[in-house]
């Protein structure tokens, strides 16, 4: 009984050292086979790991540059001609940063200000920034200021969803002051009530009803 079990035993070991080897050999085979396609998979992964790590190097440079550029333009003690070339500096690291920063500038100045030629056409500029954000808020704000109707009508689509009503408003308030009551009351039905535009809603019923005789001129929708 002991001899056949240790046969048994023996028979065992030689099938799984005959499998083992069979594996081993498939294993090999295979790794002849797709050697060249899985060194090509490894450098791919090893590429996109290096390539991973310098765009967050990258990312956290900027943003370090841009924070300790905007210290420096925000320090109260700097002189004119010191934040001209810190200005540069932000312009040539964060383009879009540089954007806001100028945007945000012209915020600060009362309206009387902000029309000089000068801030217009820097609005203006603003209006073609890369960011649509900045591009948005910067060509509703030019176009309501110089009431430049193609313009406005131009933000009524879903690239400028947030402008859409407000520039409604501005639009129909231009033309019914030119007395075209007709098509002012077109654009104002199409303002529709939702949650988010209460107050724009009101005011788009106030001219429709009473017009611009008895309403202010919406200046708050240009807020």
């Amino acid at each position: 009984m002991s001899i056949e079990n240790n046969l048994n035993e023996v028979k065992d070991k030689l099938t799984k050292d005959q499998n083992l080897l069979v594996s081993a050999f498939k294993l090999e085979s295979f790794y002849k086979k797709y050697k060249f396609f899985i060194f090509f998979i490894i450098a791919l992964v090893v590429l996109f790991a290096v390539y991973k790590g310098f765009v967050m190097y990258q990312e956290h440079r900027i943003k370090e540059l841009s924070s300790n550029i905007l210290n420096k333009l925000y320090d109260i003690n700097i002189i004119d001609e010191d934040k001209i070339a810190v200005e540069k500096e932000l312009l040539d690291v964060n383009p879009i940063l540089y954007d806001f920063y100028q945007y945000n500038k012209l915020q600060a100045l009362s309206t009387l200000q902000l029309k000089s030629d000068e801030n217009m056409l820097l609005l203006q500029q603003l209006s073609k920034s890369s960011d649509p954000f900045i591009s948005s808020l910067a060509s509703y704000q030019y176009a309501t200021l110089t009431e430049n109707m193609e313009m406005l009508e131009s933000l009524n689509s879903s690239v400028s969803p947030i402008f859409q009503d407000r520039a409604k408003i501005q639009v129909a308030y231009t033309y019914m002051r030119d007395n075209n009551i007709k098509k002012a009351h077109e654009i104002l039905d199409s303002i529709k009530s939702s949650q988010n535009n209460q107050s724009l809603y009101r005011i788009a019923s106030l001219l429709k009803h009473y017009g611009i005789m008895q309403t202010d001129k919406p200046d708050s929708v240009k807020n």
